[in-house]
């Protein structure tokens, strides 16, 4: 036996009718959903810059310090003007002191050490008795070249383990003549080894009185540079 279909209860025809009412509601209830979030986001972007402002004015409303910047203006350009009003007194006592010993009472010439008087210092003595490199007329070894070329061969005693070890070369020294013409401040400014450097700083400082370099103003302190061979026979 065949069950028949009613015809009131065949729902076949009325699919396309629910699917469109389905898609229909199911469309309102998206745009519902996408309409709700906008004004939420809308909402909370009102209440931010809401709060943004009224942070600004209370801080506008809290920066005027400019009458104490002016003030600090004043102060540095006070402070300016005596910091040059000391140089300029220092340099003027230093100028007069500097006159006063061209006159012959600092030492030979009117070079040697000055007394100077500087406000809240005390007395500062600067010493104008400096080291010249090339002097108008230059330091010289009494006899000249070939006696100093003899004295460093009577003296010079080559070091044993240089000879063992055939080192040989030239030594570099510098010195100074002082203004009574005696040897100081012997320095090896380009050395071989470590004996034959102490042998040439043992030579130059033995070197007898040399005749001082001089200047416009007298005799001077002068820088001599010298070269010391050693070389093995």
């Amino acid at each position: 036996m065949i069950a028949k279909k009613n015809s009131r209860f065949d729902l076949e025809r009325k699919r396309l009718v629910l699917f469109n009412v389905g898609l229909l509601g199911a469309s309102a209830f998206m745009l519902a959903a996408f309409t709700y979030s906008e004004e939420v986001i809308k909402t909370k972007e009102k209440e931010r810059v809401s709060s943004e402002k009224i942070v600004y004015e209370t801080v506008d409303a809290t920066i005027e310090p400019k009458p104490q910047l002016q003030q600090t203006n004043v102060e540095q350009e006070t402070s300016q003007e005596q910091s040059l009003g000391n140089e300029n007194a220092v340099s003027e006592t230093t100028t007069a002191g500097q006159n006063t010993s061209n006159t012959g009472e600092a030492g030979v010439g009117g070079v040697g050490p000055v007394g100077v008087s500087l406000p809240n210092i005390g007395t500062v003595h600067i010493d104008l008795d400096e080291i010249i490199d090339i002097p108008p007329i230059d330091a010289e070894y009494i006899g000249g070249y070939v006696a100093m070329m003899q004295h460093i061969s009577d003296v010079q005693e080559y070091p044993e383990e240089d000879i063992h070890l055939g080192i040989q070369g030239t030594v570099y020294v510098s010195f100074v003549v002082e203004k009574d013409g005696s040897v100081s401040t012997v320095k090896v400014e380009r050395g071989v080894s470590t004996s034959l450097d102490r042998e040439a700083k043992r030579i130059v400082r033995s070197f007898p009185h040399w005749r001082p370099g001089e200047d416009e103003y007298g005799v001077v302190r002068t820088r001599v540079r010298l070269p010391v061979r050693f070389t093995l026979k």
